[in-house]
């Protein structure tokens, strides 16, 4: 393969995406796809001059971006680069992380962020590496890793483990952590500065966001559900810098709105409801044979505000009874992501959203390597089955390494787990009457 660097090749991919929808619009897909293509278009556009420009960059694992932004730096996360490679580029980054050394058997995110890592003049080098003990610990130890190989400095916060919500306490311990990162940051990195104005506009605009998407999630909980399962697949997410990203969600909410209205919706007469859990696949549409079926995957567990409890905003502030800084609200966010800490977090998140949606039966790809969606699945299923009566179908597999997925199998397990929902539900339904 030819070196070229992520961004661009980002780039053309997303022009490609707006020319097509832009002269041939697929009637059955959103209209606000195109200002998502547009939104990754820009944000990419913004990184790749940055680098020209010899701006610092800082890799994170998500939590603190509207932090680093607000100091004039430009965020890294690792796992949503990985996240956009296309399928026939995966295998190149997978074989540039073996011949380093990394292992085969971690999550297929970790190994492809770290061979676009290790490519040269894939990505802008870091000047500094933000990693917490709240998200995924392999993404943590990912970051941890390559910022020792560029010999920059590495900032981990420490998260103090708690069942749902941290406590008064551990939010003031985790502030005074963030200062002392802010501080580190404007000694190390030469031209950052904290600036709160920016700060506060940052937070107001990723309030805007999350306050469209509420409404967005309401609708999805009505039948027949006005979304289809491709709309929430091509969904940008809350944490994308974009003061657009507002714009996109009212835009996409007033679509949604406007399909239930007409009555025009993808499933007039829905079979039953799914909930994807884990990561999505990146090569292949699980959902389009489901469709035909009558079968709906209204949600999946990784799009960009599924969470129930990773908030901010004035619903923190009743959440302890006071006002919140703007770096307490943001300790608040970093400590409670969904994917990190107990599982009884993300159970908790599941089973809301379950009764929530209405859903039917869950299909929980068990990525390899990934210690959160493997080590908390019998849990959930068992609570799945044991609460709401519903079903869990667990798949081993990968999500970019395309060589070990065998889609004749998988649409097998598919077709016979279809059966055991739509059994289980009819059994749920004559247990109401």
């Amino acid at each position: 393969m030819e070196k070229r660097n992520f961004f661009q090749i980002e780039l053309e991919k997303y022009e490609r995406r707006i020319k097509k929808v832009s002269e041939n619009p697929d009637p059955k897909l959103l209209k606000s796809n195109k200002l998502s293509y547009e939104l990754w278009w820009s944000y990419n556009k913004r990184l790749l001059e940055a680098w020209e420009r010899g701006e610092p960059f800082v890799w994170s694992t998500g939590g603190a971006a509207r932090l680093i932004e607000s100091m004039g730096l430009h965020v890294l996360h690792l796992t949503i680069i990985a996240d956009r490679i296309r399928p026939d580029m995966s295998m190149t980054f997978f074989d540039e992380a073996r011949r380093f050394g990394y292992p085969a058997d971690v999550c297929d995110w970790c190994q492809v962020a770290t061979g676009i890592c290790l490519s040269e003049g894939a990505l802008p080098e870091p000047r500094f590496a933000i990693t917490d003990v709240a998200e995924c610990e392999m993404i943590t130890q990912q970051a941890m890793l390559m910022a020792r190989h560029y010999k920059v400095p590495c900032h981990t916060l420490d998260i103090p483990i708690f069942e749902v919500d941290p406590s008064w306490e551990q939010i003031e311990y985790l502030t005074r952590q963030l200062e002392d990162l802010i501080s580190e940051i404007e000694r190390t990195v030469p031209g950052a500065k904290y600036d709160e104005a920016r700060h506060r506009t940052l937070q107001a605009r990723d309030l805007q966001s999350q306050n469209f998407a509420d409404e967005i999630m309401k609708l999805l909980m009505e039948k027949p559900c006005p979304a289809a399962s491709r709309d929430m697949g091509r969904m940008a997410p809350l944490g994308l810098d974009d003061d657009r990203l507002p714009e996109y969600f009212r835009q996409m909410l007033s679509e949604l709105k406007g399909r239930k209205e007409s009555g025009n919706v993808p499933i007039p007469d829905e079979k039953a409801r799914l909930l994807w859990l884990g990561i999505l696949p990146n090569f292949i549409n699980p959902f389009g044979f489901l469709e035909d079926k009558g079968i709906l995957n209204v949600y999946e567990e990784a799009a960009g505000f599924y969470t129930v409890g990773r908030r901010i905003g004035p619903e923190v502030e009743e959440r302890y009874g006071r006002p919140l800084s703007l770096l307490q609200q943001e300790a608040y966010y970093i400590a409670t992501p969904h994917w990190g800490g107990p599982t009884e977090r993300r159970t908790r998140d599941i089973l809301t959203r379950c009764k929530q949606l209405k859903i039917d039966g869950l299909v929980h790809l068990l990525m390899v390597g990934c210690p959160v969606t493997v080590g908390g699945a019998s849990i959930i299923r068992e609570r799945a089955q044991k609460e709401l009566g519903i079903p869990t179908l667990l798949v081993d597999g990968w999500i970019m390494d395309y060589e070990k997925f065998n889609e004749t199998n998988f649409r097998a397990q598919m077709n016979a787990f279809l059966d055991l929902v739509l059994e289980a539900k009819g059994e749920r339904e004559g247990q109401r009457t």
